[in-house]
């Protein structure tokens, strides 16, 4: 074997039949159980090889007396594709916990070679964390931790990094449902911290101009429907301490309008800030103006597709109810 060439140990089976080259790295692993796994490596396996001693890559084409197949995705990416399945235990199914590099290579290219078991498997994890309806982002708010812990960031990867490389992903294997929340992630990342934006800019995927755009559209989104004057007029007739809500209304609109433009969707979710200064206020005050926040997020949520120059949610949930019925292993 070359020098060049370095064997990953815990996927060189020695009754292997194949080797798998990616950069510098080979794996020895089985070419029937790789073929009826993936119709694209199968399709692979089926045209006929050139003779073995051929100059095919970099100096040979075989290793072992066995052929070698090259594959030209991240080495990384592949060992973490082959070993998801190939090593019982090492992608398992959600609520197990999952690193996040992992569970993007298993997914983009599972995708890419046809492996529907692991591309479902990639996406119900992602679809824990990222929510499709008004209900799911702010449960999402009130158990984030639990939620993420399932998704474990590598390194001193950020949670808005994270988001983008998910919001790459999506876009690259169709999965178009997971990007409106994405998208609202970095927004309430990057409204006010230069560095969440830094870690976007310096995280492994690449910041497309569309992704520019539609940060500055759901801006736009978010402050049609949750202006400044929002947290006014909401007073109800049966006022119960009418100066004590009036002013809570100024004090709203003087200190915590922004707050609001961050989180508009789970700002008065429980435990929030939003939700505890409500409290400041009388019961029927307190009703208008909660039944008036959820009006505002049901239509900015309503709209966000097409703010994003997406599908609409009809289309997008049947893209998702595909994805996740997906065949299983």
């Amino acid at each position: 074997m070359s020098a060049a060439l370095n064997k990953v140990e815990d996927l060189w089976f020695p009754d292997g039949n194949v080797i798998i080259r990616v950069g510098d790295r080979v794996c020895r692993v089985y070419k029937g159980f790789l073929a009826s796994q993936s119709s694209v490596l199968a399709d692979m396996f089926s045209i006929p090889q050139p003779p073995h001693g051929e100059d095919m890559m970099h100096g040979t084409d075989v290793m072992d007396a066995l052929p070698v197949v090259a594959l030209p995705d991240p080495q990384e990416e592949v060992t973490h594709w082959l070993r998801a399945m190939f090593l019982p235990g090492d992608f398992e199914a959600h609520p197990t916990p999952v690193g996040s590099s992992q569970l993007l290579a298993v997914l983009r290219l599972s995708h890419k070679y046809d492996v529907q078991y692991l591309r479902r498997r990639a996406l119900v994890h992602l679809a824990a964390c990222f929510p499709t309806d008004v209900d799911g982002v702010q449960d999402i708010s009130l158990n984030w931790t639990s939620q993420v812990n399932n998704i474990q960031l590598q390194g001193a990867e950020s949670p808005v990094a994270f988001d983008a490389r998910v919001y790459t992903v999506a876009n690259e294997i169709g999965a178009l449902w997971l990007v409106p929340f994405t998208v609202y992630a970095m927004h309430t990342d990057t409204w006010t911290s230069t560095y969440a934006i830094d870690d976007i800019v310096n995280s492994d995927c690449a910041i497309s101009l569309t992704l520019v755009v539609r940060l500055y559209k759901i801006a736009n989104l978010v402050q049609q429907h949750f202006p400044v004057g929002f947290v006014s007029g909401f007073s109800d007739s049966e006022c119960a301490h009418d100066s004590l809500c009036k002013d809570y209304e100024r004090r709203r609109q003087c200190d915590t309008i922004e707050a609001l433009q961050v989180i508009p969707l789970t700002y008065y979710s429980r435990s929030s800030e939003g939700h505890h200064m409500a409290n400041d206020i009388c019961p029927a005050c307190c009703r208008i103006m909660l039944e008036q926040y959820s009006d505002a997020c049901m239509m900015f949520w309503e709209e966000l597709p097409a703010t994003l120059e997406l599908p609409s949610w009809q289309d997008l949930l049947a893209i998702k109810a595909r994805d996740l019925d997906a065949p299983r292993a």
